[in-house]
């Protein structure tokens, strides 16, 4: 059909009045071109659809090909670890070692604990200054601000005072554990 361009039809329907026999002659050419459209149309998902399968092929493949190289890594680093070791290590000594470590670990973490404590303080005190300010600066022209600015200030001073009493207590069980070691 379209090696005798059947697509260079614009379907006037000159061809089927002036056809002796009466035959629908535009009826059948626009069939054909639909057919032809259709047939065009399956080519292309077919097309597509042999391109998403080539490359999904080719990631399985590469997929595999890189599975395949960490297990050849893996199984090389196993050889030469068991190639490396000596019967000279010690496991009771090495358990020691890890022992010690994590004792170690565990004197710091007090430090640690108490710095965390130190700017949760600080940071308590920079909110109850800014609440402090905002109460003074209130004029009193709105009871219920007045009130809620008196208790956010009370609230934040409950708060310093039980962060400081926290930091204290934290700071005596550390000096004891000093002396105790």
């Amino acid at each position: 059909m379209e090696e005798h361009h059947l697509f260079d039809c614009i379907e006037c329907g000159a061809c089927s009045f002036v056809c002796p026999s009466h035959i629908p002659l535009v009826q059948y050419y626009r069939a054909s071109k639909a057919a032809v459209r259709e047939q065009k149309a399956d080519n292309a998902r077919a097309d597509l659809a042999r391109e998403r399968f080539e490359a999904r092929q080719e990631r399985m493949a590469r997929a595999a090909a890189e599975k395949e190289a960490k297990r050849a890594a893996r199984k090389q680093a196993a050889i030469a670890k068991a190639a490396g070791k000596t019967g000279d290590d010690d496991p009771i000594a090495a358990a020691i070692a890890r022992a010690q470590a994590r004792k170690a670990a565990q004197a710091n973490a007090p430090a640690d604990q108490q710095q965390v404590l130190q700017d949760k303080l600080a940071r308590i005190e920079t909110r109850l200054a800014k609440a402090r300010e905002k109460l003074a600066a209130d004029d009193g022209s709105d009871p219920t601000v007045s009130t809620a600015l008196q208790n956010a200030v009370a609230t934040t001073e409950q708060k310093l005072a039980t962060a400081r009493a926290e930091l204290t207590g934290t700071a005596k069980e550390t000096d004891n554990e000093t002396e105790n070691a």
